[in-house]
């Protein structure tokens, strides 16, 4: 079982390094996926919840809160290419609109 802090590495590729409870992720962490992918913050029940930062392959990057692995609109997406964003994301289906 395990319980404390520990490094995961899945089979696909994906590497989570944190805090695990009872095998499940909780607390303070971070993940990389395989396609480079990045997510540093809370986990709640082995999923992102809480304060957070997820930053993608190709620099983009959404920093704020997170709810049972989904992104909410209380955060600000940065673009690669520009400066900062002016707005709150706006998000439908988990994909940025």
């Amino acid at each position: 079982m395990m319980a404390g802090r520990g490094k995961l590495t899945y089979i696909s590729g994906k590497v989570y390094e944190g805090t695990f409870v009872n095998n499940i992720l909780e607390g303070p962490g971070a993940c990389k996926w395989e396609n480079g992918d990045f997510y540093a913050g809370e986990f709640k029940n082995g999923q992102m919840h809480g304060k957070g930062c997820y930053i993608w392959e190709n620099g983009n990057r959404f920093e704020g809160i997170f709810e049972n692995n989904s992104r909410t609109e209380q955060g600000i997406l940065y673009k690669a290419t520009e400066l900062e964003s002016t707005a709150p994301p706006e998000w439908v289906n988990e994909l940025f609109k």
